[in-house]
């Protein structure tokens, strides 16, 4: 052992507990594919803890192992007695449908709505269905409100599976959700007697009202209205696709969708100014500690903000996240830690085990993960405190350019492996963006809300307005440069787990042997760039079929616009102005190419 320890990977014992958050991932995936397998190698890891337990870098690393195989099969367990829906395999029709509406969307076509069923239902049906998202686009009926219990006619289809080898699998996602479904509904709703409000249902009417105070508001583009209610409800569905693709094209995409941004940016500026009230009376300061109070107040408003924003899986992450963050100044403990990411990533798998496959909790986990260790590594680079004012300002500059910065690196491969598509000019637009969103946009429409709510005046919400105006303009103009928007076809598996572990490597080492983790990500990138797409997908159980001939693609799927046909056409490297329509067989098509 003498002539070991002076190896980095001896010499960092302390660090390999920031490796369970990763092996508990790893853990339950295998443990959905090979259950059997995964118990039978805990045995083996129980058995060898106790055959070495004089070796203590042996044990130390076994009792690691154990830990994180452990946390994974609890969490798949838990989440299968927690979520027990099974998922729709056929489209079917489903007469007198009764359930509790427990979230309501608006839609450019009409509203969509998730729906809790009712015990009698599922045993009617004959399949153990949880919750629904049924879309409603019946004109002249009333629309039931979060809470209500609905009886209506529906017909349920299934969510698709993974759409190519190693894709995103919609199904499972949902299912993990407790989502068995989707669907339409083909008869107007049906009000029945109301069962006692849930807590779910409480926190859903308050996010109805204050979606609708924000629609409701008079502005010329409806879009704008609609980018400002994504922002605090978290309701995105009536912003068009037009407006999707040009935040996508600038890079500003993930703005739209409240995630660990948004959550950190609202607790940065209930912390300041909580500090800032509490600073204007002197004789309070002297009997209470500061920061501990502000860390607690703005986590009751975080928790506010969470509830509104719909409690969603990526929200829900972010909260915890952030909380671990505000927790730590509680308790005096340094809250930017790796230690504490690590343990905010293992609580969100244990509430949601299948998170890890989502581009929203691997794009987050992976930027603050980078962000703090750089920071460790570079500290100097982001000190801001030094100086007079303009070296102040210049400083600050330097490290929002330089967080932007790492941050798109980060998300570069997570960019090309799901959305297939990689955005130049997404840097510069974040650095001129973000710092408007924190310090204007989100504080002044929180306070517009709050007036129009005490007052009914919409003053300060419209001058929110064209703030948000002037982003969605920029965001057009960014998005229409050359190279803003390049696709990817779908990389190889081996190639993004090779990306994976070299951001893991650099990240958690802190040795000069960290720097291995550059070889993983230029063997990674190499493969991620240098993907050669097959020449057909098919899907929807091969009635449809997408081909490439390197300049154009051709399907024989009538919907030109459809997400399926889109999604593949993305997968195979280009954009959808490029789909043609055929009516050759996917036999005939491929001997013409």
């Amino acid at each position: 052992m003498n002539l070991f320890s002076q190896l980095p990977f001896f010499q960092e014992q302390n660090r390999w507990s920031l490796w369970l958050s990763s092996l508990m991932a790893l853990s339950i995936y295998l443990f959905n594919l090979y259950p059997v397998s995964v118990t039978t190698s805990l045995a083996v890891m129980c058995f060898l803890l106790f055959a070495f337990k004089k070796e203590q870098w042996l044990c130390h690393l076994f009792k690691i192992l154990i830990l994180g195989i452990l946390l994974g099969i609890v969490s798949v367990s838990i989440n299968f007695l927690w979520h027990p829906t099974e998922a729709l395999d056929k489209k079917k029709f489903v007469s007198k449908l009764e359930g509790t509406v427990q979230e309501v969307t608006p839609t450019p076509y009409g509203h969509r709505l998730k729906i809790s069923l009712s015990h009698s239902t599922s045993q009617r049906i004959k399949i153990n269905l949880q919750n629904v998202k049924l879309t409603h686009r019946i004109k002249k009926n009333t629309i039931p409100s979060a809470g209500d219990t609905v009886c209506v006619d529906a017909v349920l289809t299934p969510f698709s599976g993974p759409l190519i080898p190693g894709g995103f699998d919609f199904k499972e996602n949902n299912r993990a959700q407790g989502i068995g479904a989707s669907g339409f509904t083909v008869s107007p709703f049906k009000l029945l007697p109301k069962n006692e409000t849930t807590y779910s249902a409480f926190w859903q009417k308050i996010r109805q009202h204050i979606t609708q105070m924000i629609i409701d508001t008079p502005h010329v583009d409806d879009q704008t209205n609609a980018i400002a209610a994504s922002l605090i409800t978290g309701q995105k569905a009536l912003i068009s696709n037009e407006t999707r693709d040009n935040y996508a094209a600038s890079g500003l995409a993930h703005i739209l969708a409240i995630s660990g941004l948004h959550m950190n940016l609202m607790a940065l500026i209930a912390f300041l100014c909580i500090k800032f009230l509490f600073c204007r009376f002197p004789s309070i300061l002297e009997q209470i500690h500061l920061p501990k109070i502000a860390a607690l107040l703005t986590l009751f408003l975080l928790f506010f903000y969470w509830n509104i924003s719909g409690q969603s899986m990526s929200s829900t992450r972010a909260f915890f996240m952030a909380s671990f963050i505000l927790f730590g100044i509680i308790i005096d403990r340094e809250g930017l830690s790796l230690n504490f990411i690590n343990l905010a990533a293992i609580f969100i798998l244990m509430l949601y085990p299948n998170a890890f496959k989502l581009p929203s909790f691997q794009m987050s986990f992976f930027v603050v993960l980078g962000l703090i260790s750089f920071y460790q590594a570079w500290p100097n680079l982001f000190t801001t405190n030094e100086g007079n004012w303009l070296r102040q300002l210049y400083t600050s500059t330097r490290s929002l350019i330089l967080t932007s910065l790492i941050a798109s690196c980060i998300i570069l491969p997570f960019s090309i492996m799901h959305f297939h598509t990689l955005s130049l000019q997404g840097i510069l637009a974040n650095v001129i963006v973000i710092p408007l969103l924190g310090t204007i946009i989100l504080p002044s429409l929180v306070l517009g809300l709050l007036i129009k709510w005490i007052t009914s005046c919409s003053l300060v919400l419209k001058f929110t307005f064209y703030l948000i105006d002037w982003v969605s303009w920029l965001a057009q103009e960014i998005g229409g440069w050359p190279g803003a928007k390049i696709y990817i076809a779908h990389p190889p598996s081996w190639a993004f787990l090779l990306c994976i572990i070299g951001l893991l490597w650099l990240c958690i080492w802190q040795y000069r042997w960290r720097l291995f983790g550059l070889i993983f990500l230029s063997i990674g990138f190499l493969g991620v760039l240098s993907t050669s797409p097959p020449q057909c997908y098919s899907f929807r159980n091969h009635k449809y079929y997408m081909c490439q001939n390197r300049k154009h693609v051709f399907t024989n799927n009538p919907r030109l616009k459809d997400f399926e046909t889109i999604y593949l056409c993305h997968a195979l490297g280009f954009s959808e102005k490029k789909i043609q329509k055929t009516k050759l067989s996917q036999l005939e098509l491929m001997k013409s190419l």
